[in-house]
This record gives structure tokens, sequence and C-alpha cells, in this order.
């Protein structure tokens, strides 16, 4: 009691600008669990934290005492609204319960919103409680994904997300990361005047063009497009975009051709900002300078963005990249061009370099003139064909200063270019690596990727690079103080009883973990039984938020029955904690 006591007084009589120092360190959410309603000063205090609230990755109870106690009183002054289902999956489902039908009585002064890791039928959900918001004018969506969409399809999703609140919103951004829609023929005749501002993935080249018929006020676009078409039937009745300003077009595996991009061009005559990143395949027409020329001869752009990977079915060592650079001469800046001989590949991009997001293949990707030009600007790197030694990577990355986070998928027929020595500077904003497609890492350099990133908290790997960790005594260390979110994909080869002996280890090492995911790849054998055998781990990881298992079968009579009960009578999960429980699209997830 004086113990208590005495840190009230102590917190109390602290100046509020080291209470709004300590508050740097917490997110909002922690911020007003733990102040707000104290006394009249600390809410005074805190009041700058009511404007932009995040709800995401916060235990159960936390969460509801937020929605129930915090939130109804501090929502008008909300501004802008983080809702998260990363790794929990039901925590919009549950923000809907307390909020659904009064959203706009509650936050009247919202203007953003950005929903993380929700699915199509979650967002279609949230989406239809977003009336009548005066205000709200932008959605912001990362890691979207559709793995429960329903037979409505991507087109409906589309028609809500363009008419939300009452057809108000003028900006909707998806990340690189979210679903791919196509554009249907139901909403092709519609019109929607308020969107302005997109960025989004889409399937084809016809989809792009549809987007820029029923957008027609559009000034801004970002797209990603995903697979090959052909141009639209109707291109010559196709209506141009007038107030298209800034066109950002990339593609990472389509093959283009020179009159697939001409269609496009053609529609956007007022265009100012270009850039343009996509691969193609013997069309010399995309690396020939004059002839690129012709197509942008009618705009009056004010920046001109261009990096082009060319696949050369005869031999890259056919074409002459000087030749090529003098072709582009007269667009008064820098172009660079690489060839790969052994891939039959040649590079093709303007410099300085601005494209954040990568996919590249290894050889390419180590290219020293390449690396110095893409090196401070990648923040997204993917890089396939890579030696499982990882040592490739590290010729890579050493400049790339700004990597927040890396997908590398391995490939144990791949020898390793290189084991020299690399000399490796610190990595500050990588926090999240994928490791995927190999049975066996060498430990020896993911320790050195552990040392040199020190906010690497998020892994995603395979079942075998967990094995090869948990015998590495060292990395074990590293591993139990840095990683809070992890995610194990385990192939059908591995027994039930093999990953459950490994999960127990796991779990008096990693105890730092805050979520906690497996994937069971297609036709594994599991069953519930499966789940109660890992349960009893689980309370070795004391600082536990979430844990779920990906594509696990439950029997129709569980699921029509309590999960939560059951889990209950045959476990010990409650004296560990309080929790939620949830069972959706072959998803199991336990919330804390």
């Amino acid at each position: 009691m004086l113990s208590s006591r005495f840190t009230k007084n102590t917190l109390e009589k602290l100046p509020d600008e080291l209470l709004l120092s300590i508050c740097r360190y917490l997110s909002s959410a922690d911020v007003l669990f733990s102040f707000y309603g104290l006394n009249s000063r600390l809410s005074q205090t805190i009041s700058g934290y009511y404007q932009h609230v995040v709800i995401a990755k916060l235990p159960y109870t936390q969460f509801h005492c937020i929605c129930t106690s915090i939130l109804p009183h501090v929502g008008l002054n909300i501004s802008s609204l983080v809702i998260s289902n990363q790794w929990k999956g039901v925590l919009s489902t549950l923000f809907l319960n307390y909020f659904s039908d009064k959203m706009s009585l509650i936050f009247p002064q919202l203007k953003h919103l950005t929903f993380i890791s929700f699915n199509s039928n979650s967002l279609k959900l949230f989406l239809n409680s977003l009336q009548n918001l005066p205000q709200l004018r932008g959605i912001n969506l990362y890691f979207q994904y559709d793995g429960s969409i329903d037979s409505d399809g991507s087109e409906t999703l589309l028609d809500r997300l363009f008419s939300a609140n009452n057809n108000r919103l003028n900006s909707i951004l998806f990340d690189d990361e979210s679903i791919i829609f196509s554009v249907d023929d139901k909403i092709c005749n519609r019109f929607y005047c308020n969107i302005q501002k997109l960025s989004l993935d889409i399937k084809t080249l016809c989809d792009l063009h549809q987007l820029l018929t029923i957008l027609p006020q559009l000034i801004s676009i970002t797209v990603t497009i995903n697979e090959d078409s052909s141009i639209p039937d109707n291109i010559n009745t196709c209506t141009p975009v007038h107030s298209l300003k800034e066109l950002q077009l990339q593609s990472f595996s389509p093959s283009w051709s020179y009159d697939e991009l001409a269609s496009i061009l053609k529609r956007i005559p007022n265009v100012e900002i270009l850039s343009i990143s996509i691969e193609t395949y013997d069309d010399e027409r995309l690396i020939d300078g004059k002839k690129f020329s012709l197509l942008l001869s009618n705009l009056s752009l004010h920046k001109f963005n261009y990096f082009l990977q060319y696949y050369n079915s005869s031999s890259s060592s056919l074409v002459d990249s000087k030749k090529i650079v003098s072709s582009w001469k007269e667009f008064n800046q820098k172009f660079i061009c690489i060839k790969n001989d052994e891939k039959k590949l040649i590079a093709l991009y303007t410099v300085p370099f601005i494209f954040s997001y990568l996919i590249l293949h290894g050889t390419l990707a180590r290219n020293e003139i390449f690396i110095d030009s893409y090196a401070s600007q990648v923040k997204m790197l993917t890089l396939y064909e890579v030696s499982t030694d990882l040592v490739d990577i590290f010729s890579i990355i050493k400049k790339s200063r700004q990597i927040q986070r890396l997908n590398i998928r391995m490939d144990e027929k791949i020898v390793p270019q290189s084991l020299q020595q690399i000399h490796l500077g610190k990595l500050p904003y990588l926090t999240k690596v994928l490791a995927w497609r190999g049975s066996s890492v060498n430990m020896e350099y993911f320790r050195r990727l552990l040392e040199i990133a020190p906010n690497l908290y998020h892994l995603e790997v395979n079942f075998e690079f967990i094995q090869s960790l948990l015998d590495n005594e060292y990395i074990c260390e590293l591993f139990r103080r840095r990683i809070t979110h992890l995610y194990i994909s385990i192939p059908i080869t591995i027994d039930v009883e093999s990953v459950v002996s490994s999960i127990s280890r796991l779990t008096t090492i990693a105890t730092s973990l805050k979520h906690f995911y497996l994937s069971l790849l297609k036709d594994y054998k599991a069953s519930e039984l499966t789940i109660l055998d890992i349960l009893k781990y689980l309370p070795n990881c004391h600082c536990l938020i979430s844990f779920g298992i990906v594509d696990i079968i439950i029997t129709k009579e569980l699921v029509s029955k309590d999960i939560h009960q059951w889990i209950l009578e045959n476990s010990t999960l409650y004296d560990y904690k309080p929790f939620f429980v949830d069972y959706t699209g072959n998803i199991f997830r336990l919330w804390f």
C-alpha cells in the first residue's frame, strides 16, 4: 500500500514535459489505458493522444476497457483512427459490436481511418458502418487479404469502398501486400466522381482501363498489375482522364509490350509525374529511347521515372548497353543500363532511382552499380534464387540503410557467389524478415543478420529453419530477447509429434513472443487434439497476446458447440489468463 501510494504521488509530481517524454515510448492505446481517468490533470496532460488513436496488438482485457470506458468519452476528439486485425483476426468484429450503429455519434470529427490485416468480409462489415461521418475523407489499408472473400467478388468490395461514407471518400490507399482486385462489368457503368487519389493492386491491364473510366476525377493513382492481358477491344472509345496528374505503374511478372503502355498513356494527356516499373520479353521498343519518346511527345511531364527489366530470349550479349543509353539522351536525365548475360537480362533505369518496393533476381540484385542506385531507396525487398547460406544477401543489403522488410526465397541449388567477409553496418529500420523455401539455412549468417538489425522483431520462416535455430545456443538467446512476432510454415513432411516437440522447446526459449502463428501447408494432417497438445506449452510465453493455427480442420460437431468451453474443459489455459477464441475460415485463433 505504501509502495503504491508513493508511486502515485511521485507520478503526480512529475512535470508534464517528462510525462509526455515517457509516453513517447508507449502506444497511444497504452497511454490511454494507463493514464486516462486517473485524475483531471493527467487526463488533460495526455489530451494530445485523443486525436490519433491506434487500436492494435492489444491484450483482450485492455481492448475491452478502452472500448467501454475510454473511447466513448474521447471519441469526439479523435481525427485519425487505426484498427488492426493483425495476428488476432477478430478485433474489428468486436470493435463493431461496440460502435457499429453509432460511429458518427462517437467519432464525429474522424477524418482518416487505417485498416490493418482485414480480410474482405471484415472490411465489408466495417464499411457498412461508415455512414454520415461528415469529415471522413481518407482510408488507408495495409496487409489486406482475401482469404475468405465471398461470392460477391472483389468488384462488390470496390463498389463499397468507392461509395463508402455516403460517397464522401476521396482517398483510398492500399499497400503492396493487399488483395488483388479485378474490376467487373457490374460496376463498369457506374461513376465515382468523389475518388481523387487511389493506390491498389489489380489483376490486368483491362482492370486499369476500367478504373480510368469509372473514376473520371482521379488526380493520382498508384497501381500494380499482376497478370498478363491484352488491350481492351473498346480502347478506341475509352475517354481520357484529363484530371490525372500523377501515375505510378508497377508490374512484377507480366510481360509488357510497347502498345499496351501506349494504350494507357493516350488516356492521361495531362499527367505531370510518371513513374513506370515493368518487365518485358523481347519488345525492344521499350529499351529504345527514341521510340519511347514518341509515347511521351504529347505529354508535359515534370518528372519521369523508369525501371525496366528486359528479358532477351536470344542473348543479352548481342545487345549494346551503351547504344541503349545513348538512345535516351534527349530525355535530359541520366539512364543506366546493366546486362546480366547469365540470365539474359537487361536492367534499364533512370537516376535517381525512386522505387522502394522491389522484386529482384539474386544475380541482378548483387550488381554493384545497381546496388549503388537502389540501396538508398529500397524499403521492401524480395530476393529470389538466393543461396541458403544467406551470404549472398549481405553484399545486397550492406548499403540498404532504409530497408524495412526483407523477403528471401532461397534455393538449395544455388551456389554462393562469394564467401568473403563483408563489412556490414547497422540496418536500424529492418523489422521483418521472411525466409522461405530451403530446408537448411546457415545459422552463422543468420546470427550476423540478427546482429546488424537491432530492431528486427518479426520472423516468418519454415519449420526446418526453427529446428536449426534450436540447436544454436547463441541465436536462441538473441531470439529470446528480440523476436516478438513469429509465423512458422509447417510442410506435410513433418509429423505432428515432431511439431509439438519442437514447439515445447521453442516456448521455453522464445519467452518474449507476443504473437505466434503456425501455418499448416496443404493436406497436412492435424486435428483439434493437436491444438490441445500445443496449448499446454503456451503459458511459457508470458507476454503472449495471440496464438493461431492456419488451415487446421476442426470437426463440425465441435464448431457447432462452444469452442471456448471445450478449451476450458480440456486445458489449463484459463489459469494462465482470460482469453477469447475464434474459428473462422479454417483459422483457429486465441486472443489473450
